[in-house]
C-alpha cells in the first residue's frame, strides 16, 4: 500500500461531502497532490516522506472544515487494514485512530 492509495480515498470521500471542486482545490492546496486529469482519483502524490503527505492532506481539510473533516479522513483510514497502513501514518494520526480488528 502507498500513501497515494489512502490519499485518493480521502479525496473521494471528501468530494462526496463538500463537492468535487472544493475537495480537489483543498487537496491541491495541501501541496502534496497534483491531478493528472479531470478524474478525482487520477492523482500524483509528492514524495515528501512517509506519513507527511497523509498528515498534510488531513490537516488541510481540517484547517477549513475543522474536526468534522478530520473525522472523515480518519474514517477513511480506518477502512484499510492496520497492518497495511500503520507504517504510513505519523504518530499524530495513529493516536487518533482505533483500527478495527
Amino acid at each position: 500500500m502507498l500513501p497515494a492509495d489512502i490519499i485518493r480515498e480521502i479525496i473521494k470521500e471528501q468530494s462526496n461531502i463538500i463537492g468535487e471542486k472544493l475537495a480537489r482545490d483543498m487537496a491541491f492546496q495541501s501541496g502534496v497532490v497534483k491531478f493528472k486529469s479531470q478524474k478525482i482519483d487520477d492523482i500524483i502524490v509528492e514524495d515528501v516522506g512517509t506519513g507527511v503527505a497523509i498528515e498534510k492532506i488531513v490537516n488541510t481539510y481540517g484547517f477549513l472544515f475543522g474536526k468534522a473533516s478530520i473525522d472523515v479522513c480518519i474514517s477513511v483510514i480506518r477502512k484499510f487494514p492496520k497492518d497495511s497502513t500503520s507504517d504510513l501514518l505519523p504518530e499524530s494520526l495513529k493516536s487518533k485512530i482505533n483500527f478495527k480488528s
